[in-house]
């Protein structure tokens, strides 16, 4: 082995494959979990200081507005900020509203013994 001299620039020879971090690995750099956005908490300062209340302000806009489209509009806009949006699977519906209800384990009753069933409760 030939040993090379403490001044010559060794080059580093780079395996190919994935860079970065492994998965599972722990988060590194970043900003602290649970520290606030500056610019959000200054923004949210600014309004305490001037005691601006959101959510009044957005009751005294929907009152001032005349137009039932407008309205609709305005709560459309606001659903969003309220209600999460559900996906496709969960909009879409079923076949029939009341397949939940059917069921094949109960015992189907003729017209007869149901009308007898009746009678007797009455």
């Amino acid at each position: 082995m030939s040993e090379q001299p403490p001044d010559s620039k060794v080059q580093k020879v780079e395996k190919p494959g994935k860079r970065g971090k492994k998965k599972g690995s722990p988060k590194t750099g970043g900003r602290v979990k649970w520290t606030p956005n500056k610019n959000s908490f200054s923004v949210r300062l600014a309004l305490d200081n001037q005691n601006f209340n959101m959510i009044d302000e957005v009751i005294d806009l929907y009152g001032q507005l005349q137009d039932v489209e407008k309205k609709m509009s305005f709560l459309r806009w606001l659903a969003e900020f309220v209600y999460p949006r559900r996906s496709e699977a969960e909009a879409e519906p079923t076949k029939d509203p009341l397949d939940s209800l059917k069921s094949t384990s109960r015992p189907s009753l003729s017209r007869s013994e149901l009308l007898s069933i009746v009678k007797k409760d009455a």
